[in-house]
């Protein structure tokens, strides 16, 4: 008996049926209540030192695998980029209040210097856009379901209802390259629609 074998049930959401990973050489590594899923964050790929973390943890967990390569990756990702992406004001307050020391200097070292902390605080600004996009689109993700929900509730039944058709384009048609598809949709529908999108 393989003491590093492993089965894990893979979840899917598109069907009620699962598959099943078998590994016969990776490490066990569920998960254990407590520990944060793994979660790409975009805002990583602002910053230079997100390239170096994947590229080094790639090569150390190349051997046991591609699956712990994947999880060697993850794990030294989130333990990289963790805890920075959660602070974002206090580092650019930080990094203003620099900034501010080299205001009304004129020599060419304060003036660098100035510069250099200007483009760490345009990275930081746009790591920070990026994160808190991310955020929105994952919060409008889940929410959506529930704008679904509320839809089919309140409007009535049909309101959706579309109604395709083929109207000839010549007057024998011989292929369905000859005939144009229009959709009927309900004009309430479509107003709704528009509206919203």
């Amino acid at each position: 008996m393989n003491e590093n074998a492993w089965v894990e049930n893979l979840q899917t959401r598109a069907s009620d049926h699962s598959a099943l990973f078998l590994s016969v050489n990776a490490i066990c590594t569920h998960r254990v209540r407590g520990l944060r899923k793994f979660r790409f964050e975009m805002a990583w790929l602002l910053d230079e030192g997100c390239k170096d973390v994947v590229e080094t943890a790639w090569q150390e967990g190349r051997p046991e695998g591609l699956l712990h390569c994947q999880q060697f990756c993850g794990m030294k990702l989130m333990r990289w980029g963790g805890d920075q992406l959660h602070k974002f004001g206090d580092r650019i307050g930080k990094l203003r209040r620099k900034q501010e020391n080299f205001r009304n200097t004129r020599d060419p070292v304060a003036l660098a210097k100035f510069q250099h902390i200007e483009n760490q605080l345009k990275q930081l600004e746009a790591q920070e856009y990026v994160f808190w996009r991310q955020r929105a689109k994952q919060h409008w993700l889940r929410g959506a379901d529930a704008n679904t929900k509320f839809y089919h509730r309140v409007f009535p039944e049909g309101l959706n209802d579309t109604n395709i058709i083929l109207i000839p384009k010549k007057e024998v048609p011989e292929t369905v390259a000859d005939l144009r598809l229009i959709a009927l949709s309900n004009v309430i529908y479509r107003i709704m629609a528009k509206d919203v999108g």
